[in-house]
């Protein structure tokens, strides 16, 4: 038997790159998954990918920064599989601009993406993962988040992120 055999999976940031990567491994481990992304085409094409390969995936377009919406792809989740174990908070976005070009609209998107949506998954997920029996937040970081990185916002938000992870664990 597979590790998440019966176990539903919400990943965040799955239309491309990491998130397509963590999306087929855990449709490998037999986990249904609720892919979302704010690009719907490539979210799309992997949930159709995954079906026609034996899995069992839902992609919904999602904004990690927009909390009604966070409602809606809970509520979307469990009205699909019925339950939620896992969250991954993979979405991520990145402007490549050092200090002094960082623009305001950069940095608030940046955190905006990295860290508010991050807080917003656990907010919007911890509950339903908790009456589903149990499973596992994941939030993906960086090592950014660990050293000086060129782009000001990028190491902040990541550098957050696990301070919140941190405070999250703490609470639960």
């Amino acid at each position: 038997m597979a590790r998440l055999t019966g176990k539903v999976a919400l990943i965040t940031g799955a239309a491309g790159g990491q998130g397509t990567a963590e999306a087929e491994l855990f449709v490998r481990e037999e986990a249904a998954v609720v892919l979302t992304d704010i690009d719907a085409v490539a979210g799309e094409s992997l949930a159709t990918q995954l079906n026609r390969q034996g899995g069992r995936a839902l992609f919904l377009r999602h904004d990690v920064a927009d909390e009604a919406q966070w409602r809606e792809i809970v509520a979307a989740a469990l009205a699909h599989f019925g339950q939620l174990h896992v969250l991954v908070n993979n979405a991520g976005t990145i402007a490549r601009q050092g200090i002094v070009d960082t623009t305001l609209e950069a940095w608030s998107r940046t955190l905006a993406v990295n860290l508010t949506g991050p807080m917003l998954g656990m907010k919007h997920c911890a509950a339903a993962i908790r009456d589903s029996g149990g499973g596992s937040i994941i939030n993906i970081s960086s090592t950014a988040g660990l050293t000086a990185h060129d782009d000001a916002a990028y190491t902040a938000s990541k550098r957050d992120a696990a301070r919140l992870t941190d405070c999250a664990s703490a609470q639960c």
